[in-house]
């Protein structure tokens, strides 16, 4: 004879996603973190510039992606960032100085399709603006040897870009870009004619292998953000290693 099986079917998730956190806030991306509820599977909307204000529809599946604005969107502006089984992600392609809003959904899924525990966890997050102000008190010991410690005065940003060359720097940091800094001249990323010495949310630097008998131009540029996708202040606070003039020969 015939052998019949229960089909097993699954129920809407009785407890939401939790605990919504943004780290690693910078220029262009974050890190999102939550707490899953005790379905199988979460949906995250994101919005740009207000709350979210659509709800994804039961049975029905949608289309992630991460960099905003290429997931599928939900009634007017809501975009799809997350649809996974997890409790983090990274979302990219986002506006400095803008306001985002999610929404955070815990579904189950089974053949039929998906069930959507509403209504949504609501959170917020602004993205880092430009610094208002440069760095200030530019100091350098000793000024005249190949290794010398770079002091200044951070401004209310979250920390500093610095730049040694051999002539007046002819570029600036590009924002959202990852460099690399070391110590000594000449080894770290090379932005113009200068190279990348220090980054970072302290106040000083040691500066090493410079040569003797050659003047050196210092550019520091402050930055919010993190350090791997900072937004610049592109107005530096200046100053030089060695003698601007010269000593003269007796």
């Amino acid at each position: 004879g015939y052998k019949f099986e229960a089909k097993t079917k699954v129920v809407t998730p009785t407890i939401q996603v939790s605990n919504p956190l943004f780290n690693m806030v910078g220029a262009s991306s974050m890190l999102v973190n939550f707490t899953k509820g005790n379905g199988t599977n979460r949906l995250v909307l994101a919005k740009e510039g207000a709350p979210v204000n659509a709800t994804p529809t039961d049975l029905n599946g949608y289309l992630a992606n991460s960099n905003f604005g290429n997931g599928d969107v939900i009634g007017d502006g809501n975009y799809v960032v997350y649809n996974d089984t997890g409790e983090e992600f990274n979302l990219t392609n986002l506006n400095h100085s803008t306001e985002y809003h999610f929404a955070f959904l815990e579904y189950a899924l089974d053949e039929d399709g998906a069930l959507y525990f509403t209504p949504s966890l609501a959170a917020n997050q602004v993205m880092p603006s430009i610094p208002t102000f440069a760095a200030t008190n530019y100091r350098v010991s000793p000024p005249c040897t190949p290794d010398v410690i770079v002091e200044w005065t951070v401004s209310d940003a979250d920390g500093s870009f610095v730049i040694v060359s051999e002539q007046p720097l002819d570029a600036s940091p590009v924002n959202s870009t990852k460099y690399t800094a070391l110590f000594d001249y000449g080894l770290g990323d090379a932005i113009g004619n200068g190279f990348l010495v220090f980054k970072g949310s302290g106040d000083l630097v040691p500066i090493n292998k410079l040569l003797e008998n050659k003047n050196y131009y210092v550019n520091i540029f402050e930055f919010n953000g993190t350090e791997d996708d900072p937004l610049f202040n592109i107005t530096p606070l200046t100053g030089i290693i060695g003698d601007i003039i010269p000593p003269t020969t007796i």
